[in-house]
């Protein structure tokens, strides 16, 4: 019975993470004032862009992340993820590239950069009221990075850089800056991640 309330709670808590993620994502699109996110709402990602996906969202669920991916890549986060933990509630949003045969895949630039941290501000606004509604008081971080994944084949992705971007936080003054920065890193630092844990 315990194990049937556990898997229909992930069921739930997921759905829930879900809706959130594809609501931000409308919105988002909406903004038709924004060319960054017309741009990204006419955009499809090719078969190697959600191979570079599923190696960086199942990596952060190897890390114990709820992970979704963004609707149609049509914003700049691809994969979003989810941790509760009993000291604080964390989101993060990365943005995936990848590139197959052993080519490098591409960075971000300056202004890829800055439109991520916009976006990240813009979920931010979006996130907090309801994030406050379902996870009462807890101290709340959401930080936005990259990942690029190399696809020697697709049953091999390795994930060679990843790293933090931006971010925000809330109540965090009942964290001690040191677990602060460990949860960033859990959430950012992946090339750690064997290949062989992430892929399926």
């Amino acid at each position: 019975m315990t194990r049937l309330y556990r898997e229909l709670f992930d069921v739930l808590y997921r759905h829930w993470f879900q809706n959130e993620v594809n609501s931000v994502v409308r919105r988002f699109a909406q903004a038709r004032t924004n060319p960054a996110a017309k741009h990204a709402a006419e955009m499809k990602p090719p078969l190697i862009g959600k191979l570079g996906e599923k190696a960086v969202a199942d990596a952060l669920t190897q890390r114990g992340f709820l992970v979704v991916r963004s609707p149609g890549s049509r914003s700049p986060g691809d994969v979003w993820a989810l941790r509760d933990t009993h000291c604080f509630v964390q989101i993060a949003i990365l943005q995936v590239k990848a590139a197959a045969r052993g080519r490098d895949p591409a960075v971000l630039n300056d202004d890829a950069v800055e439109e991520l941290r916009r976006f990240g501000t813009f979920a931010w606004q979006c996130f907090i009221d309801d994030i406050q509604e379902q996870f009462g008081e807890k101290p709340l971080l959401l930080s936005v990075g990259y990942a690029g994944v190399s696809l020697f084949d697709s049953s091999a992705p390795t994930i060679i850089a990843s790293h933090q971007l931006g971010g925000f936080i809330e109540r965090t003054h009942r964290l001690p800056g040191f677990r602060i920065r460990l949860a960033l890193s859990h959430a950012h630092d992946l090339e750690d991640v064997a290949s062989d844990q992430v892929a399926s």
